[in-house]
C-alpha cells in the first residue's frame, strides 16, 4: 500500500509519521482517536490519518500547550464542524479568555513563591544576613542545648526554641539553627504564603 505524495489532495498520513512530526506517542495518538478527538482511516491495522486529522492534531495540541481540558477543544472541533467559523469563534473566545486569567492567575501565584524561595535562598547563603550561628557541635543533642540558651532577640518575634525545633527519633536538628526556613514552614502550614 502506497501512501500518495505530499502535494496531492487526499494526502493520508501514518501514525508513525504523525507521531514523529509532531513528537507525540502512537499512543497518545490513539487515546485522541478513542475520545472522538481523530478519525483516522481503517486499513486493516494501518491509520490512515487526513489532512483534517492532522490540522485538529495541531489544534488539539495548541489547546493542549496552554492548558485547555480535552473536552473543551473537542467541542471546539465538533463546533467548527456542525456550526461553522462563526459559532467557533464566539465559543473559543470565551474559553481562551477563560483560560488566559487562569494562566494569569497561576503565574503570578508562581511569581510570589519564586520571589520568597529567593530571598529565603539569599538569606540561607549568607549566614551573617540570616543571623545563623557557627555550627560547633556536630550532634542534634548539643543543637537543642545551644539553642535553649538563646534569647527572644536571636529568634525573632517572641518565638520559643522549642517551637523552632525540628523533632526526630534521635532528638531535635540541625534544622532549627535556621529561624527563616522554620518561619516559612509555620507561615505554610497557617495559610499564610499560599500558592
Amino acid at each position: 500500500m502506497s501512501v500518495e505524495p505530499l502535494d496531492a489532495p487526499s494526502k493520508t498520513y501514518r501514525i508513525g509519521h504523525l507521531s514523529r512530526e509532531f513528537g507525540v506517542t502512537a499512543r497518545t495518538l490513539r487515546f485522541y482517536e478513542e475520545l472522538g478527538l481523530l478519525a483516522p482511516d481503517r486499513r486493516g491495522s494501518a491509520r490512515l490519518y487526513s489532512r483534517k486529522d492532522r490540522a485538529r492534531l495541531i489544534l488539539i495540541l495548541q489547546g493542549r500547550a496552554v492548558g485547555i481540558p480535552l473536552a473543551e477543544v473537542g467541542h471546539l472541533l465538533d463546533l467548527h464542524e456542525r456550526k461553522g467559523r462563526a459559532a467557533l469563534h464566539a465559543d473559543a473566545l470565551s474559553i481562551f479568555r477563560r483560560q488566559l486569567r487562569l494562566l494569569e492567575a497561576r503565574r503570578e501565584a508562581a511569581e510570589k513563591g519564586i520571589a520568597i524561595l529567593q530571598s529565603a535562598i539569599a538569606q540561607l547563603s549568607d549566614p551573617d544576613e540570616a543571623g545563623v550561628p557557627e555550627r560547633r557541635e556536630a550532634t542534634p543533642a548539643a543543637a537543642g542545648e545551644r539553642l535553649s540558651g538563646r534569647g527572644p532577640q536571636w529568634w525573632g518575634k517572641g518565638r520559643a526554641p522549642q517551637a523552632d525545633l525540628v523533632q526526630r527519633r534521635d532528638g531535635p536538628s540541625h534544622a532549627a539553627e535556621v529561624p527563616l526556613a522554620a518561619q516559612l514552614i509555620r507561615d505554610l502550614e497557617d495559610g499564610i504564603v499560599r500558592g
